[in-house]
């Protein structure tokens, strides 16, 4: 997942560092726009302590990061519940092979903007490494839900600021690569960027007199 989303991301214009898990330094990461943090269908994903507490001090600094990963909330939402409600902003586990993923927030800047993306994106599933269902917690919000599990995430953002156009976390709960369509896949991939970069709408000005 993480060579295709480089390969993707640069395609559409972005400057991308590739990194593995055991040669980033998390004191640089404050120097990126993004942070992706890809698992895809990893068996045990961010299974390292130090990953998970890095992670949780990054977003709680304030980062920006899109994470990945078919297997990540199963492994986490129990064993360990504070990086899961922290960086994923999901609770507990509810099944994998739920099915496609469909739109729950219609209208949502992660689904318009700058693509319009289908209310139903099909995931070609192959094994229990490649999807999860995730009930939403501490302050997430399922954009795309599942087929079995209606309300869960499949999609999961969190907006750390008030402003609904951009978003502080989104997190995918799935394996990128069985997401079906590859067009898809590159526009998803674009609104969850565009969603992390675009900066907060100055408050409104008030005129007295």
């Amino acid at each position: 997942s993480a060579g295709q989303m480089v390969n993707m991301l640069t395609e559409l214009g972005y400057s991308v560092t590739l990194e593995q898990a055991s040669a980033t330094n998390p004191a640089s990461w404050s120097g990126y726009d993004v942070l992706v943090w890809s698992c895809g269908a990893d068996l045990n994903p961010v299974s390292v302590a130090a990953y998970r507490t890095n992670l949780i001090n990054y977003v709680n600094g304030g980062g920006k990061l899109l994470i990945e990963g078919g297997e990540i909330g199963y492994d986490h939402y129990s064993a360990n519940p504070g990086f899961c409600q922290t960086v994923l902003r999901a609770g507990s586990w509810n099944g994998d092979n739920v099915g496609a993923l469909n739109l729950r927030e219609s209208g949502h800047p992660l689904a318009v903007m700058p693509n319009t993306l289908p209310t139903s994106m099909s995931i070609a599933y192959s094994t229990w490494y490649d999807q999860d269902a995730m009930t939403v917690a501490n302050g997430g919000l399922a954009v795309y839900g599942t087929t079995s599990y209606p309300n869960s995430g499949g999609i999961i953002v969190y907006d750390d600021d008030g402003d609904p156009t951009n978003g502080q976390i989104v997190y995918y709960a799935f394996n990128f690569r069985v997401l079906a369509d590859s067009v898809t896949r590159s526009k998803l991939l674009e609104n969850s960027i565009e969603y992390l970069l675009r900066p907060s709408a100055p408050p409104a000005s008030t005129l007295s007199g």
